[in-house]
């Protein structure tokens, strides 16, 4: 698909409904291109034009494709078959010839070997490799907004429960990805994966405490055995089985020491320091707050 010359850059965001898709979307917009966002018909952002299908559909693909399309953001939801999907999705990224493609990776398929949710997108970053298309890929870390699923449970005075006892992770910033991977898609720059952290490493007992410090609270912490993590995280979560035992794999590269590194990649590509951890508090403080007794 050849690129134009003149008018604003038509970018078709892939997932650009979900919680990182909704927000890249918002950026580009703002920077000024015409935006396209297949969804299975959730609602898009204000200016955005929404196609609806879904993203294991690829004559759906196909079709939003054929809307005229420069560049494409690609965000896919965890799913058990995520990177055979995601290769389908590449493969007709290749037959319309994008200009340019920006995926949304995970920090954890730049391991050797890649673990956990990682090696689903590891599949996906090697087809984009194989397609020849001009793209960049966006690896970040465990996010400070997972954090959120354990609000509840803290406000009601219950301790963090995680199989991990002592890895550090730098965690980053939702808002910080889809600022990330909206600049990789508008300055569509070939380059190697970019790795985008935190500016700190912390354990999760030091989350904890900032939590507790920042919410006038004491806010536990418990390991819970791998072992138990994987039979109790189904029923305790409500997460599918698979999805169960990938979330515990990763909490185990972490208690190795896996996404300790801080990475320079962030502040290079945001040209500011990342979010911290402390800025997420602060912003979220009424989610962790105790509930009114």
């Amino acid at each position: 698909m050849a690129h134009r010359m003149t008018g604003p850059i038509r970018t078709l965001v892939i997932g650009g409904s979900g919680q990182i898709g909704a927000r890249v979307t918002g950026r580009l917009l703002a920077m000024g291109h015409a935006v396209s966002v297949l969804t299975r018909g959730a609602a898009v952002a204000p200016g955005a034009r929404a196609l609806t299908g879904a993203l294991s559909d690829r004559s759906a693909v196909r079709a939003a494709l054929e809307t005229g399309i420069d560049r494409v953001v690609l965000i896919t939801p965890d799913m058990r078959d995520q990177g055979e999907v995601e290769t389908a999705i590449i493969a007709e990224l290749a037959a319309a010839k994008v200009g340019f493609v920006a995926k949304l990776s995970a920090q954890s398929a730049g391991l050797s070997p890649p673990v956990s949710f990682g090696r689903h997108h590891a599949v996906a970053e090697r087809a984009l490799v194989v397609s020849g298309l001009p793209h960049a890929v966006l690896r970040p870390t465990f996010y400070q907004d997972s954090l959120l699923l354990f609000a509840g449970d803290i406000r009601r005075g219950k301790p963090m429960m995680l199989p991990v006892k002592s890895g550090r992770v730098a965690m980053v910033a939702a808002s910080d990805v889809a600022e990330a991977l909206a600049l990789l898609a508008h300055r569509a720059e070939p380059r190697s994966p970019v790795t985008l952290t935190g500016p700190a490493a912390l354990s999760f007992p030091d989350i904890a405490g900032m939590i507790g410090a920042a919410t006038g609270q004491r806010v536990g912490f418990r390991t819970v055995p791998a072992l138990l993590a994987r039979l109790v995280l189904p029923l305790a979560a409500g997460l599918p089985f698979w999805k169960a035992q990938l979330v515990v794999d990763l909490f185990r590269a972490i208690e190795r020491g896996a996404q300790e590194p801080v990475s320079r990649d962030g502040p290079a590509l945001l040209g500011r320091p990342p979010a911290t951890l402390s800025d997420f508090l602060a912003a979220r403080h009424a989610d962790f707050a105790p509930d009114a007794s």
